[in-house]
């Protein structure tokens, strides 16, 4: 039994050590002057780069509207003030199942 939680315990470490986050903070001199050349361009700001693989890859797992309370599925999106808020996300088709197939 100890070496069962062990396993575990490593297992779970390792994997937290090595999830890459989403958002990663950006320096400001890694945009180019061409980008802000046809926008006003605000006085403060944070920029982030985002893994879209790692969120490809979240969102593809979403749970369903049905089983939003057993499963979660939480991720981080930047706001205005740069800090990362949580979101629970489901996925919630509009299209009747019989429309997708086609």
């Amino acid at each position: 039994m100890k070496k069962l939680l062990l396993t575990l315990f490593i297992v779970a470490t390792s994997y937290c050590i090595n999830a890459q986050p989403d958002w990663t903070p950006a320096a400001q001199s890694n945009v180019s002057q061409s980008a802000w050349a046809q926008r006003k361009k605000p006085d403060n700001f944070k920029l982030f780069n985002l893994n879209q693989k790692a969120i490809e890859s979240k969102l593809a797992n979403a749970p369903s509207e049905k089983n939003a309370r057993s499963d979660r599925l939480i991720i981080e999106l930047p706001g205005l003030d740069g800090k990362l808020y949580q979101f629970r996300v489901v996925t919630a088709p509009v299209v009747a199942p019989g429309l997708l197939k086609k």
